[in-house]
């Protein structure tokens, strides 16, 4: 004769179900204290994170960036390309303070990063803490501060999906959007530390983006070579003791070379820049050498003119060589 255990199946049925119902509500407290997580590291980063306007040659604003506060001195970082070289620029804070710059600290343009130095007394931003390269592993959950398409102060989470050569530079390879106005702003972990610089997006895929790793800038601070923002302003300008721009577009002078960008006010978008060096006399020889980056276009040399609209001129254009007069502003 066998023996049965009994078994108290209302029991077993009631315990079950107090597990299911204390898993459940387990469930949203997981989430709300992600969410507060979230909530504490923009609440710290989000002040030091600072606005960056360039002014083009017009006085118009001609970009937006992003940089970040790595010293309560007054030093932000950011990308190179954020300012470029010789532009004026503005740096605005998280609350929209306008802080008045005075010096490019330190800048290189091979790793796509700069230093600026603003007056912080009264502002008082905080200082973003900088983590090191070992405490970036793959997979880290981070978040991107920024400007995207001029939206400010706006927040991406994603995550760090590999470090990446590129044309023999390491990047991190990011899993989240990354958009125009990014640029030069941090890329954080939940507790706030700084692993990089946002630097571009992937022109393949939406979620795809890259940051420098923020050893390279702390290289960078080592090795500060200040430039006062009112010379930094002239780099690139053109000398005005030597040459006349006429009709509008983007004249300015690099490495013994003139460049022009954007189109001029004159007929056909014409813009002139004029010597003021004494004529020698005749006969004499002048030369110029032409590079186009658009073949439909044209750039040549004006060999007379009458300070405004009249002037003759050799102009290569789509492999010949036109000579022409122009009378006026439309003949």
């Amino acid at each position: 004769m066998m023996n049965f255990m009994s078994f108290d199946w209302g029991y077993l049925f009631r315990h079950s179900l107090r597990a299911i119902l204390l898993s459940v509500a387990l469930l949203p407290a997981n989430l709300r204290a992600e969410e507060r997580e979230f909530d504490e590291v923009i609440a710290k980063v989000q002040p030091s994170v600072t606005t960056i306007r360039v002014q083009g040659r017009d006085g118009e604003e001609a970009g937006i960036g992003t940089g970040f506060v790595i010293d309560s001195a007054g030093i932000v970082a950011t990308n190179f390309h954020v300012i470029n070289e010789g532009r004026a620029f503005t740096v605005d804070s998280a609350s929209g303070e306008r802080l008045d710059v005075l010096a490019v600290e330190a800048s290189d343009v091979n790793r796509d990063l700069a230093l600026i130095r603003v007056d912080n007394r009264a502002a008082k931003l905080p200082a973003l803490e900088l983590a090191t390269n070992a405490d970036t592993p793959q997979g880290l959950r981070v978040l991107a501060f920024g400007n995207p398409h001029g939206l400010e102060n706006s927040v991406v989470e994603g995550i760090v999906s590999a470090t990446r050569e590129i044309e023999g530079r390491d990047f991190l390879q990011l899993a989240m959007p990354v958009d125009p106005g990014n640029s030069g702003g941090p890329l954080v972990d939940v507790k706030g530390r700084v692993h990089g610089i946002i630097n571009m997006k992937s022109a393949i895929d939406e979620n795809l983006g890259f940051a420098i790793p923020i050893e390279q800038l702390t290289d960078l601070v080592d090795h500060p070579n200040p430039i006062q923002i009112s010379r930094w302003v002239k780099i690139n300008k053109i000398d005005e003791q030597r040459w006349t721009p006429l009709m509008g577009a983007n004249w300015r002078q690099r490495g013994g070379r003139l460049l022009v960008s954007g189109l001029g006010d004159g007929f056909g978008g014409r813009s002139l820049l004029l010597s003021k060096a004494k004529v020698p006399e005749a006969p004499f020889e002048i030369a110029v050498r032409v590079r186009l980056d658009d073949e439909s276009g044209a750039a040549g040399l004006v060999f007379h003119s009458d300070g405004d609209n009249k002037h003759y001129g050799f102009y290569p254009s789509g492999g010949r060589l036109r000579l022409s007069c122009f009378l006026g502003p439309s003949i």
